[in-house]
């Protein structure tokens, strides 16, 4: 039988400490119709409006030009439930958005097993975000809860360059199940070893998808992209609004 990596009760903990002893909570939110009926339209109808698309690598399929100027409900969603803040709270950073994806899947292999979003193997360069960015996930249900992501508590915490050690972790180690809850999100940091479970469901997935890094990330990466600025200067405008 698996280990688990940590045996810490973090149930103890405070926020912050419970975030960095787990690399992930599940928090609460408020139920939003609108942003729920959206996605299911997305995954059960062709219907889209004009202007935009789904680009397809594989069996998955991201929606664009880009998420927030579709509908106000995107942003909303995060504002409505406190969500920068709760993330600025476990984090103890100031993150900003980056990035909002809707991305569904089709039945089939996972399309993205395994993996670290922040990593580095031997002498090569680091690939993602250094220090790894945050995630916040939401996997609304149609119907039933489904299973969506494994991911192996702790993990983060771990990080090693060989890929044969790696591959020890996860062969080794208990992973946890998240499934769909049109009740929860997902916030984790992204360093933490996570897989995308494949569909049973012959209708597939979908999952929205909210990515966040430092200012400096932002400008150093980012900024030049017209999508990436016009959705970090209106999360930023609507940040500063909630301040007052």
């Amino acid at each position: 039988m698996s280990r688990r990596l940590s045996n810490i009760d973090s149930s103890t903990l405070d926020n912050p400490s419970k975030y960095y002893a787990d690399g992930f909570v599940l928090l609460d939110v408020k139920h939003h119709s609108k942003l729920i009926s959206i996605l299911n339209n997305f995954l059960t109808s062709s219907e889209i409006k004009e202007n935009y698309y789904w680009d397809t690598s594989m069996n998955s399929h991201s929606l664009r030009p880009d998420v927030f100027s579709y509908d106000d409900c995107f942003l909303n969603f995060l504002f409505d439930n406190d969500l920068p803040q709760k993330l600025e709270e476990h984090s103890c950073k100031r993150l900003t958005l980056s990035h909002i994806q809707v991305v569904k899947t089709d039945p089939g292999r996972s399309y993205q097993d395994w993996h670290r979003d922040t990593y580095q193997f031997g002498t090569n360069s680091w690939v993602g975000n250094t220090p790894p960015a945050n995630k916040i996930i939401f996997y609304p249900t149609l119907k039933d809860p489904e299973p969506r992501l494994k991911i192996i508590k702790s993990s983060h915490r771990c990080a090693m360059n060989d890929p044969s050690i790696e591959a020890q972790l996860i062969n080794g180690f208990e992973n946890e199940i998240l499934c769909s809850n049109n009740d929860q999100i997902l916030m984790f940091d992204t360093s933490l070893l996570h897989a995308v479970i494949p569909d049973a469901n012959p209708i597939g997935s979908i999952r929205l998808i909210y990515n966040f890094i430092t200012e400096h990330q932002y400008m150093k990466k980012y900024s030049s992209k017209d999508h990436h600025k016009n959705l970090h200067d209106l999360y930023e405008q609507r940040m500063k609004e909630n301040r007052k």
